[in-house]
């Protein structure tokens, strides 16, 4: 008994004299991606899980980039690097690649996703989930986030660099609309003539045709066509003006705008500024004995304000600025020398349904007065003898409407 204790002692000694183990250093837990970090390889990439309900996957580091599809909570993703504010991630899942914001993820430890609470997200438990963290339906293909937009390649890792390195795709709309357009025209021709006070009032309807693209952060470029027509005017009878029974008047317009889009990101939205190229047509059809209203064609450039914000899956945006023509046609006849200016103001809503696919409400406001000064050939033929014209006038376009229509966003 003597023996034993001498050697439970001599063995107690022993270990109190040993070094302590070594504690895991700093070195030893995953340290977060560096704010300059270079794109990742494959295989070099850090795990991680989406934290909240779900997140847009934008084509660049901000909010102004335009979303390439969403990740949802317990997603499992891996992060490619961060931006140089620290605010973004680059992230891929599947099929899907681009930008969340960080604090959106969990970065996971070692090879391992950081774990789904699975009171806040049972999803766990209805789907499973391959070697790369990508959910599965049940016969095996991706799904969700993204990933079921094709076949995903056993070499993903090759072709991942392919999907996510190039410039977005536009994203592109296209709505019916209903308008009302209005023309009013007064001059300082005689009095009893018909060229003196005119006005018309059509309802017109037609479609639009609107693309924006956001190749860079700071930068998109914005087209929109819109064409009005199935609108009629009417001019009453009067034998006074060589009109002895009423004379409907087919009306049509067409606008067009390509705008180039300097934004900033501020928060889930943006503000900016744009600037670019305007054209407008109002048509009236030509009457006899002599042409009541005239057409004009506007070729100039418009510039304004711009914002926009994204509230969960909706898209708000709102434009407002000036309309100055630089060029004026006037036909089938001459009224004068002409100058105008004007002011457009638009704005949509968009509802997300897919990453791809949204419905879009849209509503614009165009109005253009133009002045007429000088000698013509638009010209009284029928009260005056011989025939007047005008050498002062002033014409005010307007057209105000809206539509519903889709958007894609490729």
């Amino acid at each position: 008994m003597r023996r034993l204790e001498i050697l439970i002692s001599a063995a107690l000694a022993a270990l109190s004299a040993a070094p302590a183990a070594a504690q895991p250093d700093d070195a030893d837990e995953p340290s977060p991606l560096p704010l300059d970090a270079p794109r990742a390889a494959a295989g070099g990439a850090r795990p991680g899980t989406i934290l909240v309900d779900y997140a847009e996957v934008n084509a660049g580091p901000g909010a102004a980039y335009v979303s390439r599809g969403r990740v949802y909570q317990g997603d499992r993703v891996q992060v490619l690097q961060r931006d140089e504010t620290g605010g973004w991630m680059e992230i891929e899942s599947g099929g899907l690649r681009g930008w969340v914001r960080t604090r959106f993820v969990e970065l996971g430890e070692g090879g391992v996703a950081a774990p789904v609470d699975a009171g806040r997200d049972r999803r766990e438990t209805n789907y499973r989930y391959d070697e790369h963290g990508r959910r599965l339906s049940p016969d095996g293909r991706p799904m969700g986030s993204g990933e079921g937009a094709g076949d995903i390649a056993d070499d993903a890792a090759e072709a991942a660099p392919d999907r996510g390195g190039g410039l977005p795709a536009p994203a592109v709309r296209l709505s019916l609309l209903a308008a009302g357009l209005e023309r009013t025209f007064k001059s300082n021709i005689g009095q009893g003539s018909a060229l003196r006070d005119l006005s018309a009032a059509p309802a017109a309807y037609g479609v639009e045709l609107a693309v924006d693209w956001a190749p860079l952060r700071y930068l998109a470029v914005r087209g929109v066509f819109r064409d009005l027509r199935f609108a009629d005017a009417t001019v009453p009878a009067n034998p006074n003006f060589g009109f002895d029974d009423p004379v409907t008047m087919a009306v049509d317009a067409q606008e067009g705008a390509l705008d180039v889009v300097g934004r900033y990101p501020i928060l889930d939205g943006w503000i900016g500024a744009y600037a670019g190229a305007h054209v407008l047509r109002t048509a009236f059809q030509a009457t006899q004995p002599f042409a009541i209203f005239l057409d004009y064609l506007y070729v100039g450039i418009g510039a304004g304000g711009a914002a926009g914000y994204t509230i969960g899956p909706v898209d708000l945006t709102v434009r407002g600025g000036v309309v100055l023509p630089l060029s004026i046609d006037q036909s089938p006849q001459d009224g004068g020398d002409a100058s105008s200016d004007g002011a457009t103001v638009s704005g949509e809503v968009a509802w997300r349904l897919t990453p791809a696919w949204a419905v879009v409400g849209s509503g614009f406001y165009t109005a253009l007065t133009t002045d007429i000064t000088g000698g013509g050939t638009h010209q009284d033929s029928v009260t005056r003898d011989p025939p007047a014209g005008y050498d002062a006038a002033r014409a005010t376009d307007t057209a105000l409407g809206g539509g519903l229509g889709v958007r894609w966003s490729p």
